[in-house]
């Protein structure tokens, strides 16, 4: 058999040995075997919301005893221009090119099964322009559009001792650890941050909470807010309990109430790392997903702030996609830098969007998106 066929049973032990030709290749990706969900795995395969229903398949390129590649369509729904549609999230795909160039084809010819299969769809991550992913998906038709990184620090010093990107040569390590060792010079850049901080939470009738799920003032709010953007994925409680399922500990959801009402929530991650390749031995806090009342952005984002300062978290991040988020991230003291978290969407899904939005700056895309918050 040669082609593109559905993973079943019947190929797992090709995909374990397509997994092991790419670890023997030197690749860190492998390609998922059994019937584990991508995301929201607690709650099955599907799940049905008032809206839509989620599900995924897998699919695989057959070359007779062997799998040369594969890749997942996540579908789920989403509003374009207010409107609901269906469409894909074009997950993991991955060729066996990636560590043997005789088998180059095999991409080009999954990604071109993939178009054909899902016109609406999107990739998400990538770790790039420059990542071999991305540039296929570039090469067939899909708009790239870095989605932007902002970042706060709060401990400046375990900052300079850890921030991987700076700290490239053997020349800039010691220049950044004896930095932050000088008196009051890591207090200076925390002050720096802090003074370009125009928003905060009003004392007077408005307090935040960490509650375990979304109820269902989270429909209410989505009902609210889905109008402004024009692109998201549904949010309401259903199908946010099931991306971002109560069982996973890493989760904080935190709700912004004024005079009794909740008017946004934000949803945040606080890790502690240990040698990781971008962010070393620092405790990270990541601002994962938001939504709100129009209005009250800056707010929730000071919301989660505060949270994650009480946590006491060195540095605070968050990948927002869309201009007002990423106004209510400066207004919260959030500096912008590069990103190499890219949105890809296909052709069709781009020519919609850009009806009412050619730039994109009312697309709501950030870390809840795809893969979920799996680095965070």
């Amino acid at each position: 058999m040669e082609g593109i066929v559905e993973q079943d049973e019947r190929n797992e032990e090709a995909v374990r040995k397509f997994n092991q030709r790419l670890k023997a290749g030197g690749s860190e990706f492998e390609f998922p075997v059994g019937p584990d969900f991508p995301v929201g795995a607690a709650n099955g395969l599907s799940h049905n919301s008032s809206y839509h229903a989620v599900n995924f398949k897998r699919y695989l390129y057959q070359d007779g005893e062997y799998v040369r590649g594969g890749y997942i369509l996540l579908g789920h729904g989403a509003l374009v221009g207010g409107e609901r549609i269906d469409l894909q999230f074009l997950k993991l795909p991955l060729s066996e090119g990636i560590v043997d160039r005789q088998y180059s084809i095999f991409g080009a010819l999954l990604f071109k099964d993939a178009i054909k299969r899902a016109p609406l769809s999107y990739g998400l991550g990538g770790g790039g322009l420059e990542s071999p992913v991305i540039k296929m998906l570039k090469r067939s038709g899909y708009r790239l559009h870095p989605v932007p990184f902002r970042f706060r620090v709060l401990n400046a010093a375990n900052f300079l001792r850890n921030i991987q990107v700076l700290r490239t040569t053997s020349m800039r390590r010691m220049a950044l650890d004896g930095l932050s060792r000088v008196p009051l010079l890591p207090r200076a850049l925390e002050f720096f941050q802090a003074s370009k901080a125009s928003a905060g939470l009003p004392d007077r009738g408005t307090s935040i909470e960490a509650v375990p799920c979304f109820g269902r003032w989270a429909d209410e709010l989505w009902e609210q807010s889905a109008g402004t953007y024009s692109f998201i994925a549904i949010r309401d409680a259903t199908t946010l309990n099931w991306r971002l399922p109560p069982e996973d500990e890493r989760l904080h959801r935190i709700t912004l109430m004024r005079d009794g009402r909740i008017v946004g929530w934000a949803v945040v991650t606080d890790s502690r790392f240990n040698g990781h390749r971008q962010f070393g031995s620092m405790r990270v806090g990541a601002i994962v997903d938001a939504l709100c009342r129009a209005g009250e952005e800056s707010a929730t984002m000071a919301a989660a702030v505060r949270y994650l300062r009480s946590r006491r978290v060195d540095l605070m991040v968050s990948n927002q996609c869309a201009a007002l988020w990423n106004v209510a991230l400066a207004r919260n003291g959030f500096l912008a830098a590069g990103s190499n978290f890219i949105l890809a969407t296909s052709p069709q899904l781009t020519a919609l969007i850009s009806r009412n939005d050619p730039e994109f700056d009312r697309v709501q895309i950030n870390r809840c998106d795809g893969d979920g918050p799996i680095h965070l």
